[in-house]
């Protein structure tokens, strides 16, 4: 229940309205919230909120009320009728007519957006593409605002690259609300330690919900132009016969098609000619080269006992079939298995040597078909 402590004949007697604070972000170290609501020509009133669900709070206002201030107290210090005393935080806003929620998503003006309560609140997914030309030992992104889009600090210590026109770049994904206030304030830097000797820091703000690419050298950073570039995917099928308890797939060269180590660790599986196949997706830029180099592995980490690792390299663009064993990656016909065992239903697949091959009336073949 709203409490008031300006004594205001003109608003007292008003008829109230529900006003919904989604403190969101500001929902940390257990604060308490208030809110300074006036009519234009009046003095206002503190009003304190009460938990609905969540980060989601409420208060009765008076339906006149044109503007809102709301605040974010610290619980030791707040007392409603000295609000301002405890003040952590601060949002000032006009109240709309057709909305009663404001949302909280940034720590500087204008802090956030006007909804209706009940609103699912949806996100888009954008990225973040970084040319380092800073020669630092160490380049980490923290990002804050709308979110710690990077995870905490340092933020982000690693990311995948991508090569666009030649032009290597470390890619980083973040996301935004839908129709919402975009805030991110990028601190790139070298994680030597503020005010420690050898510490660099950079600063970049990203304001609208878009890809952004960024040259970063050791003094500046500067936006650039989305390089032109069209791509085409395909697919690399892998049977994975290995037998190993984990099966997964770094890819380096162009860029990392699988993400950073230790890659894919999971994948969708087709089944053709009755092989099953984890399929693994990677793009190829029109008109360009491609060169990933696969490492095939079982995640326990080199050169510890029990290592295991199979190498290979895709140089065209075009699909791929490999079948994979503890010792080699094979490139293979997935028609190859269905031409041998359709002329003949007595032929069968069997593992050889840790190898896949075929068998029919006595002789053996590869899986492309050739007789051993």
């Amino acid at each position: 229940m709203a409490m008031l402590f300006a004594m205001l004949i003109n608003l007292h007697a008003q008829d109230t309205r529900t006003i919904y604070l989604d403190a969101n972000i500001w929902a940390v170290d257990n604060p308490k919230f208030s809110a300074w609501a006036w009519a234009e020509g009046a003095e206002g009133a503190a009003y304190e909120f009460t938990l609905v669900e969540g980060t989601v709070f409420q208060t009765e206002i008076p339906t006149v009320a044109t503007g809102i201030i709301f605040l974010r107290n610290d619980p030791a210090k707040f007392d409603i009728t000295k609000p301002w005393d405890a003040e952590w935080n601060r949002a000032q806003t006009t109240i709309p007519a057709d909305m009663n929620m404001f949302r909280v998503s940034s720590w500087d003006e204008p802090w956030g957006t006007w909804m209706n309560y009940g609103t699912t609140v949806e996100f888009e997914t954008h990225h973040l593409y970084v040319n380092n030309q800073t020669g630092w030992d160490v380049f980490d992104i923290y990002a804050y605002g709308n979110s710690e889009a990077f995870g905490g600090w340092p933020g982000a210590t690693t990311a995948p690259t991508e090569v666009m026109n030649g032009v290597t770049y470390n890619v980083y994904e973040f996301q935004v609300e839908k129709g919402g206030l975009v805030n991110l304030n990028l601190i790139i830097h070298n994680n030597v330690g503020e005010g420690v000797e050898g510490d660099q820091r950079l600063y970049f703000t990203i304001s609208e919900a878009r890809d952004y690419y960024l040259e970063v050298t050791a003094t500046a950073v500067t936006e650039q132009g989305a390089p032109d570039k069209t791509y085409s995917n395909y697919h690399l099928y892998v049977n994975n016969q290995t037998g190993w308890d984990v099966f997964d797939i770094y890819a380096w060269g162009t860029y990392e098609a699988f993400g950073g180590w230790p890659g894919a660790t999971t994948a969708p599986t087709e089944v053709m000619n009755g092989v099953t196949y984890n399929v693994y997706e990677f793009h190829v830029e029109e008109g360009g080269s491609i060169e990933l180099n696969l490492i095939m592995h079982n995640n326990i980490g080199e050169g510890v006992e029990g290592d295991k690792r199979v190498l290979f390299t895709i140089n065209e663009a075009r699909d791929y079939y490999l079948v994979v064993t503890d010792q080699e990656a094979i490139e293979t016909n997935p028609t190859a298995v269905e031409n041998i065992t359709s002329v003949d239903s007595n032929a069968k697949k069997v593992i050889r040597n840790g190898r896949l091959m075929i068998v029919r009336d006595g002789r053996v073949f590869n899986i492309l078909g050739a007789e051993l």
